[in-house]
């Protein structure tokens, strides 16, 4: 397996962890990592045959914006392009609402219309990944102008702000110093991102911790779980069997814990 990642433009940095290509081709079938729940949203640019989830075959491009475990189907040949937004950014590419985005796969037709027919279309005519990219940006930076949006409640600096402190319940804190009170704050995020703010945070705290333990390939767990914010082992045992199915050191031995999408940093 080929994985190969790209920073993006200094433009879109802001709203785009990286680019990353993943590409497959030995020819016996290969298990896919299991996705786990996240707060993010990619766009899947499939440059081979794509993928299909429970046998069922996605579009040549489309969202994945999972807000539960996902599994993708065992395949023999892999090969895509993909765009990882950061958490609740993609707002600021399109009218789509969240809650129509959350665990669907929406072709980019189905997001931009004829746009992405002839995005596709540069795409395909490319001639290596850093030309496909550029004009992936190009696309993007021009979507940005369309559809950035204009509030009056900061969502991104909220939004970082819960990703960053997932060890503390920062969740009243955080709609005291946006100025509003709790009720008006779970109202707006539900809304505006169709998730609560609680359910959330519990996604970003698990995936913090999750990521950190599969990053230093290591099953002791609990001082990580500690430090992120679980009150103790048991807790933290309830919460991974909620979102992996699994007690930590059942995850954590399998080889689940080998194959992931989870990076460091770039």
């Amino acid at each position: 397996m080929k994985k190969t990642h790209y920073k993006p433009t200094p433009l879109l940095v802001p709203y785009i962890d990286r680019f990353y290509v993943w590409e497959y081709t030995n020819g016996k079938t290969f298990e896919m990592p299991e996705v786990l729940a996240g707060t993010g949203l990619e766009i899947i640019f499939h440059l081979g045959e794509p993928y299909t989830i429970a046998h069922n075959t996605l579009q040549k491009a489309h969202t994945f914006c999972p807000r539960k475990k996902t599994r993708i189907d065992a395949n023999s040949h892999v090969h895509f392009l993909s765009i990882r937004f950061k958490s609740g950014t993609f707002r600021h590419f399109c009218d789509i609402p969240f809650k129509l985005l959350n665990d669907a796969y929406l072709s980019t037709e189905d997001i931009w219309g004829k746009e992405a027919v002839l995005l596709q279309e540069k795409i395909d005519t490319s001639i290596d990944i850093t030309a496909k990219i550029q004009a992936i940006e190009s696309f993007l930076l021009l979507q940005l102008i369309k559809h950035r949006q204009k509030e009056t409640i900061d969502w991104d600096a909220i939004i970082h702000h819960l990703y960053k402190n997932v060890q503390s319940n920062t969740l009243e804190t955080t709609s005291s110093k946006a100025g509003i009170s709790f009720r008006h704050f779970e109202r707006c995020f539900g809304s505006r991102f169709g998730i609560s703010p609680k359910k959330f945070h519990r996604i970003a705290r698990f995936q913090t911790t999750i990521k950190k333990l599969l990053l230093n390939h290591t099953t002791d767990y609990l001082q990580t779980a500690l430090t992120y914010g679980y009150y103790d082992q048991s807790h933290f045992i309830r919460e991974c069997k909620v979102f992996t199915g699994q007690t930590p050191v059942e995850y954590l031995q399998t080889k689940k814990a080998r194959h992931h999408f989870y990076y460091k940093s770039i």
